[in-house]
C-alpha cells in the first residue's frame, strides 16, 4: 500500500523543545513557473529571489517548506491556496512558506515509490533523503516522504531524524521498548542545504 500523503508537516515545537510557530514567510512565485508546488513540499531560493520546487536530493538553498500560496484571480479577487500549479498565471502570486531552519517536522517514512514503511529508535540522529513523489492533484498535499533506505550515521543528507511517532502521536520512543515500530519521523531540515543556516549565500 502507498504511503500516506503530506510531505513535511510542522510539528509543534522547534528543535530542544521550545513551542513551533509554524509562522510563514513571504516569497514570489514567477509567473513563468510550470512546476506545481504542494502543501508540504521543500523549496528553494533562485538567484531573483522567487522560489522554486525541490526536485532531486542534490538541491541546496532550501529556504523551508511551501504551506499555499496567494494570487489574484480573472475577476481580481484574492484567492488562497495550498497547492500551485501553471494554470495559476499571475505575476504577483506569492508563496507561503516555513523558514525557521529549526522547525521539527513530522514525514511519512516509506522505502520507494511511497511504499510504507517503519523504523526503530536507532534511526535517530541519524541522516536521511527524502523520497521524491507526484504531490495529490485533489488535496494539494505533497507526496514527499521520508527515504528509509538512505540511513547513515555520518553521511551528508536532507534530513536529520531527531524522534518518531505514529500519525496519531502514540507510542512515543521515551516509553517504548526498543523494537517498538514507528510510521513517522520527526525530522529538522539539515544546515548543510539550508540557505539560513549555510556559509555562503546565493
Amino acid at each position: 500500500m502507498a504511503a500516506t500523503k503530506g510531505g513535511l508537516i510542522p510539528h509543534s515545537n522547534m528543535l530542544g523543545g521550545a513551542m513551533g510557530s509554524s509562522g510563514t514567510q513571504q516569497f514570489f512565485i514567477k509567473a513563468s513557473e510550470t512546476a506545481n508546488f504542494f502543501q508540504g513540499d521543500l523549496c528553494l531560493l533562485d538567484g531573483n529571489g522567487e522560489i522554486q520546487p525541490s526536485t532531486a536530493v542534490t538541491d541546496v538553498r532550501t529556504i523551508g517548506v511551501f504551506q499555499g500560496c496567494q494570487y489574484v484571480d480573472n475577476n481580481g479577487d484574492t484567492k488562497f491556496s495550498n497547492t500551485y500549479n501553471e494554470t495559476i498565471t499571475d505575476g504577483s502570486t506569492i508563496a507561503h512558506i516555513v523558514t525557521n531552519p529549526f522547525q521539527v517536522y513530522r514525514i511519512r517514512i516509506a522505502n520507494g515509490d511511497a511504499n510504507v514503511d517503519t523504523l526503530t529508535r536507532i534511526e535517530i540522529g541519524r541522516n536521511f533523503d527524502i523520497e521524491y513523489n507526484g504531490g495529490d492533484t485533489t488535496t494539494g498535499l505533497s507526496g514527499m516522504c521520508f527515504d528509509s533506505g538512505t540511513s547513515g550515521v555520518t553521511t551528508v543528507a536532507q534530513l536529520k531524524c531527531v524522534g518518531l511517532t505514529n500519525v496519531d502521536g502514540t507510542e512515543s520512543p521515551t516509553n517504548s521498548v526498543r523494537a517498538t515500530t514507528y510510521s513517522h519521523a520527526l525530522v529538522t531540515l539539515m544546515p548543510s542545504i539550508s540557505l539560513w543556516t549555510a556559509d555562503t549565500g546565493i
